[in-house]
């Protein structure tokens, strides 16, 4: 709660957004704007001890209205508003020792400094202290390959393409240029292609789906030696066997050929079924306003002889679309 307040104290255009920057006076902010809220009162509020209330974080809002921004010393082009003597002046976040906070619970004087000094670190484990975590994923800024391996040995011989998207490929120690084929395919060779720059730095195969490959071929995320990082790479496709691979998007499909005037699709049949992977006929020309955010995902059309499907944004206000574009 307290970290969501400290970023949109800073987010709002005050008076004091740049002093917010500073921790300190973004600390005294939060403390200055403090209020003590009563934890259980039988009689009218403000009848209640004061001892009895806890101090509570608060944004500054009355109402439609904002210390921050609607009080004459936030803007003295403003008259103020009704109920804003219960804003803090908050200039005293400039004040010397604005940040500290009292070690007493609920105090609002006093208090004490606390000074820590490096020493050995206590208290320590003596016994069923478990296993320290060790490898890729337990360290703050991971390098190399996700499973760690400790030479090319540990790869696979051929190249995984058979991984869904949102998923990290595996690596392989072939070459690009070996990788195998697939004869049998006949898939509709694409409009137009858009193969991966080599070097093309990606996470999962997602990352890789604005790419148009040639035909048979598809754009994945992969890792070709435990010296090199995953890149985009069009890979051979496996003949689809329908209802053999589960999916959860189109993309997760990419990777199979269907027929001639057909593509790979992510359908459900039933509710009883989850959806796998399908070839379906290609569609006409987008119909107008069909919104997309990848290339790929328009490469179901087909558009008149001269052009080719693609996902374009025209103007900031409308998002992209899929529209047939000019080779």
């Amino acid at each position: 709660m307290v970290a969501g307040l400290a970023a949109y104290l800073r987010g709002l255009p005050s008076r004091w957004a740049a002093d917010l920057q500073d921790p300190r006076q973004l600390k005294a902010l939060i403390k200055l704007l403090q209020r003590k809220i009563p934890d259980f009162a039988p009689q009218p509020v403000y009848m209640v001890n004061s001892k009895a209330k806890v101090p509570t974080v608060w944004n500054g809002q009355v109402f439609e209205f904002s210390c921050l921004l609607d009080t004459k010393a936030a803007d003295p082009a403003k008259p103020g508003f009704p109920g804003d003597a219960a804003c803090p002046n908050i200039d005293d976040i400039k004040k010397p020792d604005a940040d500290k906070l009292p070690l007493s619970p609920g105090g609002v004087t006093g208090g004490e400094t606390i000074t820590y000094q490096p020493g050995a670190p206590s208290p320590t484990c003596t016994a069923h202290c478990g296993k320290l975590c060790t490898g890729f994923f337990c360290v703050p800024n991971p390098t190399g390959n996700p499973n760690n391996p400790s030479s090319s040995a540990s790869f696979p011989a051929t190249a995984s393409t058979t991984l869904p998207s949102g998923r990290p490929s595996t690596s392989s120690s072939l070459p690009a240029t070996t990788l195998p084929s697939n004869p049998s395919c006949k898939a509709t060779p694409p409009q137009k292609t858009n193969p991966p720059p080599p070097g093309t730095a990606c996470t999962t195969d997602v990352s890789c789906s604005d790419f148009l490959c040639p035909a048979c071929q598809w754009a994945g995320c992969l890792q070709f030696s435990p010296a090199s990082g995953l890149t985009c790479q069009c890979l051979p496709t496996t003949d689809l066997v329908p209802g053999a691979n589960t999916c959860a998007a189109d993309y997760d499909c990419a990777r199979f050929a269907c027929g001639a005037g057909q593509r790979p699709s992510c359908l459900q049949f039933s509710p009883g079924a989850g959806p796998t992977c399908q070839c379906v006929d290609m569609l006409g020309a987008p119909p107008p306003g069909t919104a997309c955010s990848k290339t790929w995902e328009c490469s179901k059309y087909r558009c008149p002889q001269g052009q080719a499907p693609g996902c374009v944004q025209f103007s900031p206000g409308a998002g992209p679309t899929c529209q047939c574009m000019p080779v």
